[in-house]
């Protein structure tokens, strides 16, 4: 099958499965499009014309799930990003900069709750933009570590956003964390 053929074959489906994964119409046509650039560039030759159609929607689900990923922790690394640096104050008005100075004090409060190793992982990852691996490097931790302390801190951060008091311990190392590296 030419890849003009596998793109008219399937496109409408995957589309339409991109569209029920994202709920939003622009999304799905930009992930659509994403499967296919993917599709079109990988070498197809033992994968039997009767298994195209689940092999394109696994690409989908895995793209999909990735961009939903990437955008979630964008909207974080955002909040964290303007939450400390704020904006560059120009047409701003002052209630507007007096929010953003008050939402880095929260933050930085936040922040200060975590354990030290939690709170490492995070600054690297979300304000200095580092990789998993650089700030694996950086700490000289394992790369899992690294994975595992950017989940757990990230889920006491949510924890501490939504008030669960049970998130402090954790943040703090309790209940076994910390003992790693």
């Amino acid at each position: 099958m030419t890849n003009q053929e596998l793109f008219y074959t399937y496109n409408m489906e995957v589309y339409r499965f991109c569209y029920y994964l994202l709920r939003n119409a622009a999304d799905a046509e930009d992930m659509c499009q994403d499967v296919f650039l993917k599709a079109l560039v990988c070498d197809r030759s033992g994968i039997p014309e009767t298994a195209l159609k689940a092999w394109l929607m696994r690409i989908a689900v895995n793209t999909c799930t990735n961009a939903t990923k990437r955008s979630k922790l964008k909207l974080i690394k955002e909040a964290i990003y303007y939450g400390w640096r704020g904006t560059s104050g120009l047409n701003e008005s002052a209630e507007t900069v007096f929010e953003g100075h008050w939402e880095r004090q929260e933050l930085n409060e936040l922040l200060n709750q975590l354990s030290d190793k939690l709170r490492k992982v995070i600054i690297l990852k979300y304000l200095n933009d580092c990789t998993n691996q650089e700030i694996a490097d950086i700490l000289s931790i394992p790369l899992g570590t690294v994975k595992s302390r950017v989940h757990k801190g990230l889920k006491v951060l949510q924890g501490k956003l939504r008030g669960n008091p049970d998130s402090l311990a954790i943040a703090k190392g309790g209940a076994n964390y910390g003992t790693e590296h």
